[in-house]
């Protein structure tokens, strides 16, 4: 009802004696008939806040969770001190972690890729709203081991990323609104979950500066795992450096120094 009359949740009480139209009760219908058909909010409602920007949503791009905003607090804590920060985002989707980055810095700079068109033209919406276009640039590619898609050929202070990270097995126990309605491809990290964790690892030390960071999300078990896995790969000029607890206590980001 907020939405659909434009007001505010806490200004609804008063207006208990509004009478609503047709035309509304109509759209009341239609919303809950897309609430009734798991469709989720953020996509019923086409927008969403995150952090300091406001989001144009729309199937089926990644929704951004509220813990992603630590993911961004993390981020511009990095950036603290840097005069012209240049910033790697691997895996856009809506363009939530990077917007909300160059809203919050007026002279930073922005890379974003991601694999799905989707994305990258809700990206692009997106960063046109909130007037941030000119500083970003947008890359359709896919990362793998393997291969990178072709970047500028800079250097950057800070490389982050919410990558697909979910373990297969529990990919059978996410909601019916993420899969019906969301690009799987966005949560399906493999069988470990760290199939684009250890990609964007393996190519950063050639992305990075020296003595700058990779932040990333990742699943709680990760914290263990990719120690033992970076153990193994004595090439990577890569450091696993600190862990980050989200606010329900759980260990979801991890900070890598390029050594």
């Amino acid at each position: 009802m907020s939405h659909i009359l434009g007001v505010p949740q806490k200004e609804l009480e008063k207006l208990t004696s509004v009478v609503l139209s047709k035309e509304i009760l109509t759209e009341v219908d239609r919303l809950m008939t897309c609430r009734l058909a798991r469709m989720p909010l953020q996509y019923i409602l086409g927008e969403w806040d995150f952090h300091s920007v406001t989001l144009k949503m729309r199937p089926p791009v990644f929704i951004p969770r509220p813990e992603t905003e630590q993911l961004v607090e993390l981020a511009l804590e990095c950036l603290q001190g840097i005069h012209t920060p240049r910033v790697l985002e691997i895996g856009c989707g809506s363009g939530a972690i990077s917007l909300s980055l160059l809203h919050s810095i007026n002279n930073l700079q922005c890379v974003a890729l991601d694999q799905s068109k989707h994305a990258i033209e809700l990206t692009k919406l997106n960063a046109s709203n909130i007037g941030v276009n000119d500083r970003l640039l947008l890359v359709e590619g896919k990362v793998t081991s393997e291969m990178m898609p072709c970047l500028p050929r800079v250097h950057f202070h800070l490389i982050v990323s919410n990558p697909p990270y979910v373990l297969r097995k529990d990919l059978l126990n996410v909601q019916p609104e993420i899969k019906i309605y969301e690009d799987m491809r966005a949560l399906d990290g493999g069988k470990d979950g760290l199939d684009v964790i250890k990609a964007i690892l393996i190519h950063s030390h050639r992305l990075l500066l020296d003595k700058h960071s990779v932040i990333l999300e990742v699943d709680p078990c990760h914290r263990y795992l990719i120690p033992v896995w970076l153990e193994k790969q004595p090439s990577l000029k890569v450091k696993f450096t600190e862990v980050f607890k989200d606010f329900n206590g759980k260990d979801r980001f991890i900070k890598f120094v390029k050594s």
